[in-house]
C-alpha cells in the first residue's frame, strides 16, 4: 500500500513526538529529576523533597511507556488509534491540569508547557487521516 505525502509525515512526526516525549520528558524526569525540575521547570530546588522526585520519577517511566508505544504506532497510526488517542487524552488531562496551576497558584512559568502540548497535538490533527479511521469503524 503506497503511502501519500500526508501519511508519511504523520508518521515521521510521531516519531520525532516520541523521541522529544522519550528524552524531555521520560528519560530527564527518570535520571534527573533535579535538573528537570530546577532547570526546565523553574521550581526553587529547595521544595525537591524525596516524595516530589518520587512522584517525577513515576512520571518518567509512565511517559518513557508512551514514548515507547508512540513510536510503534506510528508505523500504521490508523490501525493504532487508541495510542493516538491516549495522547491527546494525556494531552488534554495536561493541559487542564496545568491551567488549575496558573489559574489557582499563580504557577505563571507553565504556559510554555500549555503551548507545547498544543502545537504538538494541534499538528497529529492536523495531519491525522480522519476519515480513514471513521471508514474503518464504519463496517
Amino acid at each position: 500500500m503506497k503511502k501519500n505525502l500526508k501519511s508519511t509525515l504523520l508518521s515521521g512526526y510521531l516519531r520525532i513526538v516520541s523521541l522529544v516525549q522519550f528524552l524531555l520528558w521520560g528519560v530527564t524526569h527518570v535520571f534527573f529529576p533535579e535538573w528537570y525540575l530546577v532547570h526546565i521547570a523553574g521550581k526553587d530546588p529547595t521544595l525537591l523533597t524525596p516524595q516530589n522526585l518520587l512522584m517525577v520519577n513515576e512520571i518518567g517511566v509512565s511517559v518513557i511507556a508512551i514514548s515507547v508505544a508512540t513510536w510503534i504506532a506510528a508505523r500504521d497510526p490508523v490501525k493504532h488509534f487508541p495510542v493516538i488517542l491516549l495522547n491527546f487524552i494525556i494531552g488534554a488531562g495536561s493541559i487542564g491540569v496545568t491551567l488549575y496551576h496558573i489559574l489557582v497558584r499563580q504557577a505563571s512559568q507553565e504556559w510554555g508547557h500549555i503551548f507545547t502540548v498544543l502545537v504538538m497535538l494541534g499538528i497529529i490533527a492536523v495531519l491525522y487521516p480522519w476519515k480513514a479511521l471513521v471508514s474503518i469503524h464504519a463496517d
